[in-house]
């Protein structure tokens, strides 16, 4: 009963979240069409394209994704599956907007300023259900005894609760009405945002290697060895972003600096392929 029960919160949990992450989402939509009466130009250029179509194809590849996840966990009544649903549905929300702002760009400055903070500020929703999704799988539960595991979520949802925050003030003010030192604090935080993005990762690397060494079963084994890629390449994505985030003087790569841009879409891609086949390889035999 207890661990019916305990099931039961736990899926309220992904239902109350998507709604209010989606809310949040819905808000700013309504906030930029008929309050800023924002306008976008086109700017059809080669590298725009090539940009536009990577976010594009990850945008199609994580809502099929997440189309099959939920369809596992009605099937298998699986939490894992639904927090999988939840990240790609929320990795899918930001990769569809940029690559459409990316060729329809927002003539509004400071909703350009909001956007170009896309990957930090729209994807909080992914942040807590990867964080969930590893407190889940490798540490028991986010209500078990194991600390780490609670203080993850626990961290991760405050920060993703501020991201929000931020990134609903950001349309609703605009950036060009914040202080100097209240932009430092957005920078600050977006830096902090990614690291806790690069950590889970680490963490999703680290504990598929270490439960890997202590399992027989070859398809488990499978499964854990790609998760373990997965969080490496979504590690070195993340990593990525920080550089560009940063302000960089990307100018130091050169010619190779557009190399560097859409190689972080093409990683980014191949990451959330290898973390679904990572869950659905063990799938086929473990339900």
């Amino acid at each position: 009963m207890a661990q019916i029960d305990e099931t039961k919160r736990k899926t309220r949990f992904v239902r109350s979240f998507t709604v209010m992450q989606l809310m949040m989402y819905i808000i700013v939509f309504i906030v930029i069409i008929f309050v800023k009466n924002v306008t976008f130009s086109s700017t059809f250029t080669i590298e725009n394209w090539i940009l536009s179509a990577t976010n594009g194809i990850t945008a199609i590849f994580c809502f099929a994704l997440m189309i099959r996840s939920f369809a596992l966990y009605r099937k298998r009544k699986s939490l894992q599956n639904a927090y999988l649903a939840g990240f790609f549905l929320f990795t899918w929300i930001p990769a569809i907007i940029i690559a459409i702002t990316t060729l329809f760009v927002p003539t509004h400055v400071d909703l350009g300023y909001f956007l170009s903070l896309a990957i930090f500020f729209l994807t909080p929703g992914s942040t807590v259900f990867l964080a969930t999704f590893i407190s889940e799988t490798f540490y028991e539960s986010i209500d078990s005894n194991k600390k780490l595991g609670q203080l993850l979520f626990f961290v991760t949802q405050f920060s993703a609760t501020i991201a929000n925050v931020i990134g609903l003030l950001l349309v609703l003010i605009g950036a060009s009405n914040f202080k100097p030192w209240a932009l430092i604090l957005v920078q600050i935080f977006g830096g902090f945002f990614i690291l806790l993005n690069v950590f889970l990762h680490f963490l999703l690397f680290y504990n598929a290697v270490r439960l890997r060494a202590n399992i027989d079963d070859k398809n488990l084994k499978a499964g854990l060895a790609l998760l373990a890629i997965t969080g490496v390449l979504l590690g070195i994505v993340f990593f990525g972003r920080l550089f560009d985030f940063l302000l960089l003087d990307l100018a130091i790569l050169g010619i190779y600096q557009n190399v560097f841009i859409y190689g972080l879409d093409i990683l980014f891609f191949v990451g959330y392929l290898t973390m679904w086949l990572g869950v659905a390889i063990p799938g086929r035999k473990h339900h």
